[in-house]
Parts: structure tokens; C-alpha cells; sequence
């Protein structure tokens, strides 16, 4: 998934909590203020109603006064029916002894309280306590009761309670209209305001991360296809800018090992491929292997008649030219030793088919290389092949008695010649493919037997 992709999914994923949050977060919010302002509405009624009951209780007449009370007590819930806001359930009027001196239904008056723990808390700790109860009747109806009982003195300093119970249904029915308005307000407001965030943040993204990123995934499919002439800005401070510094760090690093490449072997490079995840070197192993020797003749007297980058610049035209025709034919050049090259091929044929378009193209070409001519041995035989050298540096290379026989052919041929062994000429590609002269047995430098050699003179056709 692109980045790109991820930051949108996730910023949708942020967007659907946050709507749940502003549905239930909001009505949460809004039903504790409803609540507070019904509590104190329901709290200023009953200080009200304790007024207009003190200022009642100063009339010498008890019974009138308790008929002005019961008076009030109607007006109250003729307000509150014809307010619509709320409906008066209940007003009663307690004594000490707990039964109600005078209230609202009238057929509560006389009756005992003395079981309801929250009047007697109100005169024993002489408080007002507000409850809201929020019921569901039979019919599906919600009501939300507020229910205050306060403690009070009447002007003579005889203890009272009131407890004022109000039922705020309609009020609620009318609210919660009100909060699908403001509900669905917020969520497009909210979704207004978070759209545009995402838009400006997938800008921002996308110009600090994501542009930055596509660079350097860029940046890494050329260097894997081989482009090591790339870099990436270093302009920024922040991780990314660090990024791009050291992934320039990591091409340059890549150049100077890539090359090292010229100056060994492709055996070699395919070997250290090889060994990478392992302890670091090659396995040692016995092949046969076709050795390839070729010498540039006469090379030291042109030499020394010459100036150094004249003579630098003629050997390596004709190392060059034998590199690729070796490549060319599947051989591997092992090395370069100043003027020689040594080389391994895996089928005798090849090695032949390489020497002779080498002297070809030494021949048709002569004026390009001054008129030097190369010498060629071949040899086929067993030898080890691993890494030599010591700890700190090494060469993947083959050794053996086979590879000192191959260079004394090499030695021993003359300009423009192909010398090969009679382990080359036996083979049957090799017997039936090319034209051979036999040169007769020959006693290589530190060989004890000699052996059959033959030139190389042509291809059959």
C-alpha cells in the first residue's frame, strides 16, 4: 500500500472516531448542561416557593395560612403547566415530625415521610439536595424527574422541609430536537474542518514525505539497474535529508568497489557473489579447466625504445582486443602479469576459436599495435582453484602443475603462433574442427617428460 494510500486510510479511520465522539461526546456534553440548568431552575422554584411559605406562616391564623400555601402551591402548577416547560408533580410541606403540614396533590397532606431517608438527612443536616431520575414508563414515555428537598426555618425559627419534585419531559422532547440541529451541525463542521485538514496535510505529506520517498525508491531502481551516476538532493534538515546523504554516501562506496571490478577477474566476481551470507571465502576444488597463456613478443627491447605512455598506451590496445575476444568465447582472463595475460576457458574449442581470431585481428590490425605480435599456449588439465594470497589480500585464482605447463607452451611459441598440448589436440572437437601441425615433442623448462605439441595453423572449414 503507498504511503500516500496509508495516510488517507488513516485519517478516515481518525475521521469516523472523531464523528462518534462529537454523536456521543457532544450529546453527553449537552445532557449534563440540560441537566445543571433543570437542577437549578428546579432549585430556584423551591426557594421561591420557601418565600412565598415564610411570608405566609407570618399570618397569626394558622389555617388561613396554610390555605394561602395550598393557594400557591396551584398557582405553581398552573405556571408550570401553562409554561410547558416542565410539569409540577409534587410540593409538600413537612413538620419535624416528619408528615405533611400542607401540599400539592392536596390528599398528601397528613401523610408520614418519616421513612424517606432524604427528608429526614435534610433536617438532620439542615441541606438542600437536588436528584435528577431519568424513567421510562410502559408507554415508551421518557421523563426526567428533578427532585429537591430542602431544609428551612419559617420567620419564628420553627423547622420546615420542602421537597419540589418536577418532571421536565417537555422540556427534554424539545432539546433533543435541539441537539440533532446542533449534532448534525457539528458533524459537518467537523467534517468540513477535517476534510480540509486532510487536504493540506496530504500536501504537506506529500511534498515533505512522500516526494521524498519516490525519490530515493527512484534513486535505488537505477542504482540496482546499474546507474551509479545519480544522487539525491541533500537540501533538506530533516530525516529524509540525512536519508539522501547517506544513500549518496552508499553510491559513492558502490563506485569505488564497482571499479575494483576492472581490475580482477569475472571467476572472481562470480565467486565473492557467490560466497555472500557465508564465512567470506571460496571452497577450495579441484577442475579441469582449459589454460590460456599469450605473451606480447619482443615487448621489453619496444619498450625500453619508448616513452612510458606510449607503451602503456600500445599494451593495453592489445589487452583490451584479447579481453573481449576471451570474454567473447565464454573464457575468463584470470590476470594480467605485465605483457601476459592468463586466462581459463571451460571447452577447449572456445579457447582455440578465441587464440585464433586474437592473431587475426593482431594481423589485420598490426599498425594499431606497432607492429608487436602475441604468442599463445594452451593446455587442458586438473588444477585447484580458490583463493591465494594472505589475510589481507587475496587472488582467486588456479594453481597447479597444469597451469605451469600451459605458460611454458606460451613461452616456447613463436610470434603470431597457437601452441597447444596433446591433451587439446585429443580432444575430438578440437581434431575434427581445426587444422593442426604437429611441432613434435618438446622438453618444457622444469618438466622431466616431454610432450607432444602442435600448432594451431587454422579452422577446417
Amino acid at each position: 500500500m503507498k504511503l500516500r494510500t496509508k495516510i488517507s486510510v488513516i485519517f478516515a479511520a481518525a475521521l469516523i472516531i472523531n464523528i462518534f465522539v462529537v454523536i456521543f461526546g457532544l450529546t453527553f456534553v449537552l445532557d449534563s448542561l440540560s441537566t445543571r440548568m433543570m437542577k437549578k431552575q428546579a432549585e430556584n422554584i423551591t426557594l421561591f416557593l420557601q418565600h412565598r411559605i415564610n411570608s405566609a406562616m407570618k399570618d397569626p391564623d394558622h389555617d388561613n395560612a396554610l390555605s394561602t400555601i395550598s393557594a400557591d402551591f396551584t398557582i405553581a402548577k398552573h405556571i408550570s403547566d401553562e409554561s410547558k416547560g416542565f410539569e409540577l408533580k409534587k410540593i409538600l410541606l413537612i413538620k419535624p415530625d416528619y408528615t405533611v403540614e400542607a401540599g400539592y396533590p392536596e390528599n398528601e397532606t397528613g401523610t408520614s415521610y418519616a421513612a424517606h431517608e432524604d427528608i429526614r438527612e435534610a433536617f438532620l443536616g439542615r441541606s438542600m439536595e437536588t436528584v435528577d431520575e431519568t424513567n421510562t414508563d410502559p408507554d415508551g414515555r421518557i421523563s426526567k424527574d428533578i427532585d429537591v428537598v430542602s431544609y428551612f426555618a419559617l420567620a419564628d425559627g420553627s423547622p420546615r422541609a420542602i421537597e419540589v419534585k418536577l418532571d421536565f419531559a417537555e422540556s427534554i422532547t424539545l432539546l433533543e430536537a435541539q441537539y440533532t440541529a446542533i449534532e448534525t451541525g457539528a458533524i459537518i463542521i467537523a467534517l468540513t474542518l477535517l476534510t480540509g485538514l486532510l487536504g493540506v496535510l496530504l500536501i504537506i505529506m506529500g511534498r515533505t514525505a512522500v516526494k521524498p520517498v519516490i525519490r530515493v525508491t527512484h534513486a535505488m531502481e537505477e542504482v540496482g539497474s546499474g546507474n551509479l551516476d545519480i544522487s539525491l538532493p541533500e537540501n533538506s534538515r530533516d530525516e529524509f535529508g540525512l536519508l539522501a546523504k547517506r544513500f549518496n554516501e552508499m553510491v559513492s562506496g558502490l563506485k569505488e568497489k564497482f571499479r575494483l571490478y576492472n581490475y580482477v577477474s569475472q571467476g572472481t566476481i562470480d565467486a565473492v557473489k557467490g560466497s555472500l551470507g557465508g564465512s567470506g571465502g571460496h571452497r577450495t576444488a579441484r577442475k579441469v579447466l582449459v589454460l590460456f597463456f599469450s605473451d606480447v613478443r619482443g615487448f621489453t627491447t619496444y619498450s625500453e625504445s619508448r616513452d612510458p605512455e606510449a607503451v602503456i598506451s600500445s599494451l593495453n590496445k592489445i589487452l583490451s582486443l584479447q579481453s573481449d575476444i576471451i570474454n567473447k568465447f565464454g573464457g575468463d582472463v584470470d590476470k594480467f602479469v605485465g605483457d601476459e595475460v592468463m586466462a581459463v576457458f571451460k571447452d577447449p574449442a572456445a579457447a582455440i576459436d578465441a587464440a585464433l581470431e586474437i592473431q587475426k585481428k593482431m594481423s589485420e590490425e598490426r599498425h594499431t599495435f606497432d607492429d608487436l605480435h602475441v604468442g599463445i599456449g594452451v593446455h587442458i588439465g586438473e588444477v585447484m582453484q580458490g583463493d591465494v594470497g594472505s589475510a589481507d589480500m587475496r587472488d582467486y585464482t588456479v594453481i597447479g602443475d597444469n597451469v605451469n605447463t600451459a605458460a611454458r607452451l606460451e613461452s616456447v611459441a613463436g610470434k603470431d603462433e597457437i601452441l597447444i598440448s596433446e591433451n587439446i589436440a585429443k580432444n575430438e572437437k578440437v581434431r575434427y574442427s581445426y587444422l593442426l601441425k604437429p611441432r613434435g615433442e618438446l622438453k618444457l623448462k622444469g618438466k622431466e617428460v616431454a610432450i607432444n605439441t602442435y600448432l594451431v595453423t587454422d579452422k577446417k572449414s
